[in-house]
Formats: C-alpha cells, structure tokens, sequence
C-alpha cells in the first residue's frame, strides 16, 4: 500500500487519512511531503488512492481526471479501481458524420456485438459493426458501405454468432452476419423492399428470425447458420396498418411478436406467436382498447416461453404490461405504474427463470426520473422504486437482465454539472438497486445508450455522443 497504515476518518467517513501530520496543510490537492509515500492529498487529507472509497484511483495534483473515483454503496475501492464500478470509457469510432441507431447484444458468455449508422455527406453513407471477445477485446469495421442504415437490430447467439438487419433509406430491409472465429461477412442483398421497420430474434442453435413491417402487412424470414436466408418471407398477417414490430425468441425457437395495429383514426397492440418450426397464430389483440397514441417499446420471452410487452399510450402518460403465459395465453394488461399521470419509455428484460424487471420515464415536479419495477414468479410486479437520482431529468432508459439475475440500467441524464450525460444503476439479486453511477464520464454529451450484461453479471454499455464518436465502458459484477 506505501506509506504507514491509514486512520478511519472522523465517524468513520470514506476517506482515510494517514502519513505525517495526518491531512493537515498543503492546500487542497496533490502529491504532498507532508503525505506519506504512495499516498494523495484531496481536499486537504492524505488518502490512500488504492483503497480510499471517496477518491479511489486518485493520482497527481487529485483533480479533474486524476480525483479518482467515488465507489458505490457496497463497492470496496481495491488496487485503485471499484469493483463492479464502470471503468475507463473506450472510444470505439471517431470522426463520423450524424451517427446514429446505436444498438448492442450480450450473450451470457461475455461476447458482445454493436451496430451503427454513419451518414457521410463527403462519401458514401455506411453501417458499421463492432464485435468484443474476452480474448481479443473490441474490434470494428464497415459491414455496408452502400446507404446509411435506419432501425438497426441486433441479435448475439450463445456461440457468439451475431445478426444485424436494418432498413436503408431507399426502404430496402438488408442484414450482415458475424461468424464467430471469421468475422462480419459480405453483406447480401436486401431480403425486402418497401420495408417500414424492423427487428430480430435468434434460437440457441444460431437460427435468426426477421420480422418487418410493410403496407400490406408484417412478414417474417428465418435465417440457418448453414442455408441463409429463405427465398421470401412469410406472412404473420395480412392487413395493412401494421407497424413497430417487436420479436422474442428463447434457445428452444419459441417466438412472440408484439406490433402497432391501426383501427381506423387510433391504435391498438396485436400479437401472434410460434412454437419452434410452428406456424403462427392467428393475430390478436392485447390491449384492451385502442389508443389515440401507441408506442411498442420492449418485449421479452424466458426459457419456457413466458413473455412480457411492455408500451406506452395516450400521449405518454401511461405505461402498461401484459403477460404472456406458456400454454395459455395473454393474461390481460395492466398498469405497470397505477400512481403515475405522466409515465413513458417503457423497458423490460427477463432472466433466465422468468424473472424480469421493467423501466419507464415518470415526470414528477416537471422533472423526468427513471422508475423500475421487478416481476418474479412468485410474487408478480413488486413496488415502483426510483433508482435515477432525484434533481436532473432523464431520458430513454433501458435495461439488460443477466442469466442469474443480475441488471444493468443505463440513461441519459441532463444537469448543469454535466450537460447530458449517462448514467447507471445496477441491481442485484438478494440485494437490490444499488446508487446512480455515472457511465460515460468526460467524453461528450451522451446520446443513444445501450447496455448489455452476461451470465455472471458483467456488464457492457455503449454510447455516441456531440462529437459523433462511439465509447463503450466494461463493469464488473461487484463481489
């Protein structure tokens, strides 16, 4: 550690304070004679920047970039870093244009995969791709260099196989694969014309599952590892009106999907499903009265085929849920927030058990906060608790729920201090939210989150930012 041993500071405060003369003197920061070898002066005390809470990983003069870090409730600071704390921001790309539709995918292995839209105005537009293996860390190139890409999706198998499918700006719905072991493959041409949106599900044997949206209807297309794509889609339903798709799939192949359905001027939530190699089912309706307003936001599915969807209507001032129970059906939405009057963006994510945990924007005092809510087998939906912090106002919130349990939720945040930023809070089974983190520190506003966490509860999030640059931050599960 260097130096002597330090001294619990005054009613045991986070810092501690060691060396000769204590903290005293010397001003309010840096390397200091009066501080031990190895130790820190901040804000006039000498710490230890390996195991100090308050200014973990300190270093230098003890400002700006070098104060460290402030650890968590139940983070311990060791060797200078805070497990489970978000580490050192990456940057990925750099020096593009109007970057955009940033999405990522996890599998439970530690593997992750992302994508992006890069409009050039001096070049050809062009989508890329970003892949992460624990081995070789991150790697990036163009996987289309044709159109920019809109509505990106994408999915990760548990052998670290990734699809990514989009619609271009002609329309075109297209897609790339990742093979594990060779890297992002040539992009063939595009499955559908006159697409609208889009969204993608993949089994455990590695088969993708596109669905899209178009004026006659909503289409869907398999993907196998060892044939590609089939010769045409095939119809989920035939009306038009149909739009926002979301798809599901566990390991086994079973499949919900989830879209916007308009009935004359409003809109109303339909759905179909399929077991593994099934047909679908005929299309039905899962909210019980159509809506002036309707935004699909998220949709999951467990192991044995249970499913959650989750939306919003009415303007955004509700958020609601239904449950989808193997065997049986839809049970019925309900409100996911009863007490909120202004409720928006929601978000789900399932474990491995068909636990899941759902989150949402609430306004309260005219200030957007991020609620969530945890769903378990047992017990149903739990209270609505606030896990943003309580002055700055938040905005598109997601969440990702590992195999044990484990979950990651990840916005962006607008303050005086840091303009808009991302910021994190992460949830642990048994013992619950833990404290806003931020995520994306000192590299730009913070646009487009996502977030990803494995098996072991190992998390990965992804930005863009003001200066058209993609970051990415690793945290470890804390211990």
């Amino acid at each position: 550690m260097g130096g002597s041993a330090g001294v619990a500071g005054v009613g045991g405060s986070e810092s501690s304070t060691g060396g000769v003369g204590g903290g005293g003197g010397g001003g309010s920061g840096g390397t200091n004679s009066v501080c031990a070898a190895g130790w820190v002066m901040c804000d006039s005390l000498c710490i230890d920047p390996e195991r100090d809470l308050k200014f973990c990983g300190a270093s230098d003069d003890c400002s700006g970039e070098n104060r460290g870090r402030h650890c968590a409730d139940r983070e311990q600071c060791v060797d200078g870093h805070c497990p489970g704390a978000w580490q050192e921001p990456e940057e990925l790309a750099t020096d593009g244009q109007n970057m955009g539709g940033l999405v990522l995918a996890m599998n439970d292995a530690g593997n992750a995969v992302i994508g992006w839209s890069n409009l050039l105005f001096n070049a050809n537009p062009n989508v890329w791709g970003g892949y992460y293996s624990i081995e070789a860390g991150w790697s990036t190139q163009v996987v289309d260099d044709w159109v920019e890409g809109e509505d990106l999706r994408l999915v990760i198998d548990s052998a670290g196989n990734a699809t990514l499918v989009w619609v271009d700006l002609y329309f075109y719905l297209r897609s790339a694969h990742y093979v594990a072991g060779s890297g992002w493959q040539e992009t063939t041409g595009p499955l559908a014309s006159a697409a609208d949106a889009t969204d993608v599900a993949m089994d455990g044997s590695g088969a993708a599952l596109v669905v899209w949206a178009d004026a006659d209807g909503l289409w869907a297309n398999r993907h196998a590892p060892d044939a590609g794509w089939g010769s045409t889609g095939q119809p989920v339903q035939q009306e038009p009106g149909g739009t926002a798709p979301r798809i599901a799939m566990n390991p086994s192949g079973d499949t919900l999907v989830v879209w916007s359905q308009e009935e004359e001027e409003l809109e109303r939530l339909w759905s179909s499903h399929t077991d593994a190699g099934g047909t679908w089912t005929t299309p039905e309706p899962i909210q019980d009265t159509p809506a002036s307003y309707l935004r699909v936001a998220d949709l999951a599915i467990d192991v044995v085929g249970n499913g959650l969807a989750v939306w919003d209507e009415d303007q955004r001032t509700r958020v609601w849920v239904n449950r989808f129970s193997a065997g049986m059906g839809w049970q019925g939405a309900e409100l996911l927030d009863a007490t909120a009057v202004d409720a928006s963006a929601p978000r789900v994510a399932m474990d491995a058990d068909g636990n899941a945990i759902a989150v949402w924007l609430r306004t309260d005092d005219a200030t957007q906060k991020v609620w969530a809510s945890r769903y378990t087998l047992a017990s149903g939906w739990g209270s609505p608790e606030l896990i943003s912090g309580t002055a700055a106002s938040c905005d598109d919130p997601r969440i990702a729920v590992g195999a044990s349990g484990d979950a990651v939720a990840v916005w962006n945040q607008s303050d005086p201090a840091q303009a808009v930023a991302g910021w994190s809070n992460r949830f642990t089974p048994g013992v619950g939210w833990a404290d806003p983190e931020f995520v994306s520190f000192d590299t730009g506003k913070a646009w487009s989150l996502d977030v990803g966490v494995d098996a072991n509860g190992n998390a990965i999030a992804v930005w863009d930012n003001d200066r058209d640059e993609v970051w990415v931050n690793h945290s470890k599960r804390p211990q």
